[in-house]
């Protein structure tokens, strides 16, 4: 068959999808453009950026991931997701409403940073110039979320996958020339990607700036709904950014800005798979909503399987790869961080795991059970990383990380099943046996590869003779029916 076959059949195949199939790929594209470009670009910040500049970035991005949590409390990331289809019929208003109380939350919480500045400067290292820009990032870049979740709603991904690539690229540009113009420093990276981002995000904050407009008995009304979906999501998103981001501000004031550039570097390297089971997961999201609303749980549990089975093979060939994509990407110094790439990949397919199950919990708005999981894994990843890096150093984290994204899916597990209890079947929504063989499989053959890190031969011959295998069985298959 010729290559003009196989492109016309592909042509054939992505016609022939439904709008929300579409959508969902276009998004999971628009995504994975937006992380992957600034990933892509990590090897030239490394190279640019002394060790410990760039530890001190890692530390800022850390320290901006927190605020964030406290400054808008992320209501556009989860409280405006259910809320759009909760008043649909309210849309223009119930988005106004939401932005409104984002950015009073701001003004409140830029308002004690800037009582406390001294006192914040002196524990973070971060100066008054990239606190002020963190802030103001903080007051405009919600709105061009709640804009992408409404792109995401009504299935329309063509604008949405433009503007991100602009806003991917055009972030990256100004970086890399603020860095070469100015000066190699944490701060002037910060800065420029930080006034970029928020001069985007003008555009669609002042597209719901008229707060006016908004009857007060619905924005009371908006607001109730919002504040008492969000506030245990509150908890839940600092302790769970303390147990993926903590780790850096530990090993910076326990081991030095030079080991957080290095763990930072693995972390984002190993991390760069969680691009895509993000997409995926922000991609669906609507769709989960509406086939649970319709009480279509076979659909959830068959797309759940075959979810977990793809990443979980994405996930095993990166670390496969791993030793020689970080060889090539980064210099001598950050070689030794390898070791870390394997158990947060592995973290990453657990937190893929437990991302399911809280999504059944937040459409029930049981969100009060997220927050327990969270705070308790929270707790339980800092002692270990304690402890952790005084006996065996940074690379510790790692381990921790994967031990504590285990208890995390666990935990959620078992409060998605109280939540659904007497409503509808576990086992009608996700398939515990084959969860439970994925999950078993992926930590042991994430070991089996870690061991033959040191053997490239042995690691891409057992990688063929599985890609054999896996293919004299297809084609057996094919043959058979």
């Amino acid at each position: 068959m010729t290559e003009a076959y196989w492109i016309k059949a592909l042509i054939h195949k992505y016609r022939s999808m439904s709008l929300p199939v579409r959508a969902a790929f276009w998004f999971a594209v628009c995504n994975v453009m937006l992380k992957g470009i600034q990933f892509i670009t990590v090897p030239i910040f490394t190279r640019l950026m002394a060790d410990e500049e760039y530890g001190r970035l890692s530390v800022f991005l850390t320290y901006e991931q927190m605020l964030y949590i406290l400054a808008t409390w992320e209501i556009q990331m989860g409280a405006y997701q259910k809320g759009i289809f909760k008043f649909k019929e309210e849309a223009y208003d119930f988005t106004a409403a939401a932005q409104f109380l984002i950015n009073i939350l701001t003004v409140i919480c830029f308002a004690f940073a800037a009582v406390f500045h001294s006192w914040i400067t002196a524990e973070t290292g971060m100066p008054v110039s990239v606190i002020t820009a963190m802030f103001i990032f903080f007051l405009l870049q919600p709105s061009y979320q709640c804009w992408l979740v409404q792109k995401r709603t009504s299935y329309a991904y063509k604008e949405a996958v433009s503007v991100t690539f602009l806003y991917s690229l055009l972030n990256i540009f100004v970086s890399l020339g603020a860095l070469i113009l100015f000066g190699r420093t944490a701060v002037i990276k910060y800065i420029s990607s930080t006034v970029m981002s928020s001069v985007i995000s003008l555009f669609f904050f002042i597209r719901h700036v008229n707060y006016l407009s908004v009857k007060k008995e619905n924005m009371i009304k908006y607001w109730r709904f919002l504040l008492r979906f969000e506030a245990p999501l509150v908890l839940h998103s600092l302790s769970y950014l303390i147990l993926s981001q903590a780790d850096r501000i530990m090993i910076a004031k326990m081991a030095g800005n030079a080991q957080t550039a290095y763990y930072g570097a693995a972390y984002s390297l190993a991390s760069v798979i969680s691009l895509f089971q993000n997409s995926v997961n922000q991609s669906l999201l609507p769709w989960r909503y509406q086939k649970l609303e319709q009480k279509e749980y076979q659909a959830v549990r068959q797309v759940t399987n075959r979810l977990l089975a793809a990443i979980g093979t994405a996930i095993l060939l990166f670390i496969l790869a791993a030793p020689e994509i970080m060889s090539i990407l980064f210099p001598q110094s950050y070689q030794e961080a390898v070791w870390c790439i394997p158990p947060i990949s592995i973290s990453v397919y657990f937190m893929f795991l437990y991302t399911l199950f809280v999504n059944i919990e937040t459409y029930y708005e049981k969100t009060h059970y997220v927050m327990y999981v969270s705070l308790f894994c929270g707790a339980v990843n800092i002692i270990l990383n304690y402890f952790g890096i005084l006996m065996f150093g940074y690379l510790a984290c790692a381990y921790t990380t994967l031990f504590s994204y285990v208890l995390f899916a666990l935990g959620h597990f078992y409060f998605m099943k109280r939540t659904i209890k007497g409503k509808v079947s576990t086992d009608k929504i996700i398939d515990q046996k084959m969860t439970v063989l994925i999950s078993c499989a992926m930590i042991a053959a994430s070991v089996l590869l870690t061991v033959m890190y040191q053997y490239f031969m042995l690691r891409y011959g057992v990688f063929l003779l599985l890609l054999v295998i896996w293919s004299l069985k297809r084609h057996k298959g094919k043959r058979d029916f």
